[in-house]
């Protein structure tokens, strides 16, 4: 379903009945973005708004959602995601390619620094209209990052360093100071062993 057909997400609501709506729904990728901007404000602008009208209208009990937003409507919990990975993550993102063109022995374009994140998702009643950060506060190189494939690979990566590109950001880190506050909650992964765990489930995956 399209979260920006309104007609087709107010039907959806009227029919499930929902008592609470988790709404992870979202155009991800930050490279695409720049490419097809309105493909991002369909799903992640128009379509979010559509979720929070169907919350309102239905008077939902408590929402999750994966973007911030302003809602009178329902105690509501914002996540922000910083640069999620791990088994079964998006084809998009610099592990699962850089995973990837290893194995395949391919030449892959370093570009920029990368902040590593592990999740959690709290969303309380008691906690209305709070936003909270999901993710690591102490960032990780990209040459640290792609060592540790490197490592769980067994395989030394063909680099090609290249300048910033567009989209690039020079550096990433979550400050999950609020979400260790409301529920104890402090990433415990590191870099090496998320990266293993991935790189063991991709192998796994797709028998390589």
């Amino acid at each position: 379903m399209d979260l920006a057909d309104r007609d087709a997400m107010a039907s959806l609501f009227d029919q499930q009945k929902f008592q609470r709506v988790i709404h992870l729904g979202a155009q991800a990728g930050v490279r695409y973005s720049i490419e097809n901007p309105h493909a991002y404000a369909d799903s992640n602008l128009i379509g979010h708004l559509n979720i929070l009208e169907g919350c309102r209208h239905h008077k939902i009990e408590q929402s999750a959602l994966r973007l911030i937003q302003f809602s009178l409507c329902c105690p509501t919990t914002g996540l922000r995601f910083f640069t999620v990975y791990g088994p079964w993550g998006r084809p998009d993102m610099a592990l699962f390619k850089f995973t990837r063109a290893m194995i395949a022995g391919m030449l892959f374009h370093n570009r920029t620094t990368t902040g590593t994140v592990e999740t959690g998702s709290p969303a309380t009643s008691s906690a209305p209209y709070r936003v909270y950060n999901i993710g690591n506060s102490q960032p990780v190189t990209l040459m640290s990052y792609i060592e540790a494939i490197e490592k769980a690979l067994g395989i030394t990566a063909k680099k090609n360093l290249m300048p910033m590109q567009p989209g690039d950001v020079l550096e990433t880190s979550a400050d999950t100071e609020a979400l260790f506050k409301a529920i104890g909650f402090k990433p415990q992964t590191g870099v090496e062993e998320g990266v293993k765990n991935f790189v063991d489930w991709y192998r796994d995956f797709y028998r390589v």
